[in-house]
C-alpha cells in the first residue's frame, strides 16, 4: 500500500508544477522531461540538473546507459557546487531513471559515487544533494540487489534516499 500510495505521489507531481513555499514568498519549482536523447546530452543534462529550482528530472525517454549514469552524477554534482555558489539549497525530489538500459553494476556504480562524492583539485568532496530524493530505475528491486545497494551506499540511504521500481 506504501509503495502505490508513493507511486500515485509520484505520478501526479510529474505532471504539474511543485509550489514551494518560503517564509518570504512562494516560488514555483518544476519538473523537467528529456523526450529524447540530445546530441548535446552532457552539457544539457548538466544545465538542466544545474537549474536549482527543477526538482524533479526525468531521463525516461533517454535510454540511458551506465556511461550515462556517470554524466548524470558529474551534473548532479555541479548542480550542487552551484547550490553552494549562491547559498541556496532545492533538493532533488524526483530522479527517473526509468526505461533506460543500465545494468544493475552500473547502477550500483552510480550509489557508490553519491556515497563517496567527487574529490575536486582543492582536495574538497563534493557530494551531490539527494536526501529524501527518489530515484526510479527499470531494474527489479531483488532482496540481493537491494541489500547490494544499501552495501555500497549506507550513509545515502540514512540520508532518506528512496529507490523504486
Amino acid at each position: 500500500m506504501k509503495i502505490l500510495s508513493t507511486i500515485l505521489l509520484v505520478s501526479s507531481v510529474m505532471f504539474s508544477a511543485v509550489a514551494y513555499s518560503s517564509s518570504e514568498e512562494d516560488e514555483v519549482l518544476s519538473f523537467y522531461r528529456f523526450r529524447s536523447r540530445p546530441i548535446d546530452f552532457i552539457a544539457r543534462a548538466t544545465a538542466v540538473c544545474c537549474n536549482l529550482k527543477n526538482v524533479d528530472i526525468d531521463f525516461s525517454f533517454t535510454h540511458l546507459t551506465d556511461d550515462d549514469l556517470d554524466v548524470i552524477f558529474n551534473a548532479l554534482v555541479e548542480r550542487k557546487k552551484e547550490a553552494n555558489r549562491r547559498h541556496e539549497e532545492y533538493g532533488l525530489h524526483l530522479l527517473n531513471l526509468s526505461g533506460s538500459s543500465i545494468t544493475e553494476e552500473g547502477f550500483l556504480k552510480f550509489l557508490r559515487n553519491l556515497q563517496h562524492g567527487k574529490k575536486e583539485d582543492e582536495g574538497s568532496i563534493i557530494y551531490p544533494e539527494v536526501r529524501e530524493t527518489i530515484i526510479k530505475i527499470g531494474l527489479s528491486l531483488t532482496e540481493e540487489f537491494v541489500e547490494a545497494m544499501q552495501k555500497v551506499a549506507p550513509s545515502t540511504f540514512a540520508g532518506g534516499i528512496q529507490i523504486l521500481e
